[in-house]
């Protein structure tokens, strides 16, 4: 059988019978279109279908038809969608929409070329803290929040809803920078002014923090009564050091080995088996224990 002669049409990229030629050229050029994006030949009046289902058209409007192909060119060339708010942007000010519009995640300069799938990327794998607005995978996110920040409200939060928790917290939850709890911001004025602000204490006058009034009473207050350690005369704890100083050194004698004895030292008299003897602030002098 004699082999036919073909030849390649440009249009639809198929072997044509040179008989055929250029009745299907004629046909072809106009009824047939080769999408901009995939480069395969479509039926002038599917294009758009094409174009819609295959491609989705990057700019989100209506071209008429007569001007679709030319504008396909135009879109695919120069037209983006950003990856986060899925609106289309020119290609060139990509970039820029990306940082004004969702503040570009990690804070680092990425090449041009490499900045859609970035972008993709970033989207999906990197969070801002709402506390300290640094970039962290979020895989840490709630390690990173509890290692630096302190979960505020020192609950355990599923993971599952910690981002969305975390950025309430932060808007709504306070620690109070005295007792260190989480309390609601509405109510941290409150909150300071039952627990925490100065008060005069009732015996010295002295202004204290309310929740260290009481510790302040016990420990440290001038006009709270103590009893000497050694007479156990009850006195004002700003007037027992110069007491106790002076009742600590009167001597008593020993009832068992008859020595006589600074009242302070009384205790490391026996403890020593009656071998420790002082009787001044001076050199102390040891005897024999009674044997």
């Amino acid at each position: 059988m004699e082999e036919v002669e073909t030849k390649l049409c440009e249009n639809c990229k198929r072997e044509i019978p040179t008989v055929n030629f250029t009745i299907h050229s004629v046909h072809c050029a106009r009824n047939i279109r080769v999408c901009p994006v995939c480069k395969e030949p479509v039926l002038y009046a599917e294009l758009k279908e094409h174009h819609e289902k295959l491609h989705k058209l990057r700019n989100k409007r209506e071209i008429p038809t007569v001007n679709f192909t030319i504008h396909s060119v135009h879109c695919a060339r120069n037209i983006r969608v950003c990856p986060v708010c899925k609106e289309p942007v020119l290609y060139a000010e990509l970039k820029e929409h990306h940082e004004k519009l969702h503040k570009l995640r990690n804070k680092r300069e990425i090449p041009t070329v490499n900045f859609t799938i970035h972008s993709v990327h970033c989207a999906r794998n990197i969070r801002v803290c709402p506390v300290c607005k640094e970039p962290v995978l979020y895989a840490e996110l709630k390690e990173h929040h509890e290692k630096l920040h302190k979960l505020r409200n020192k609950r355990e939060i599923p993971t599952v809803n910690f981002t969305i928790h975390s950025v309430h917290c932060a808007r709504n939850i306070r620690v109070c920078p005295v007792c260190k709890e989480p309390v609601l911001y509405a109510e941290l004025k409150e909150h300071h002014e039952k627990l925490h602000k100065l008060q005069p204490c009732k015996k010295c006058g002295e202004s204290v923090c309310g929740t260290d009034l009481e510790d302040h009473i016990r420990d440290s207050c001038g006009h709270t009564i103590r009893s000497c350690r050694y007479c156990e005369l009850e006195l004002p704890r700003r007037d027992l050091p110069a007491h106790e100083n002076y009742c600590g050194v009167r001597t008593e004698q020993c009832p068992e080995c008859r020595e006589w004895v600074m009242i302070k030292y009384r205790q490391l008299h026996l403890d020593s088996n009656h071998g420790f003897i002082r009787l001044d602030d001076g050199k102390h002098s040891h005897t024999p224990a009674a044997s």
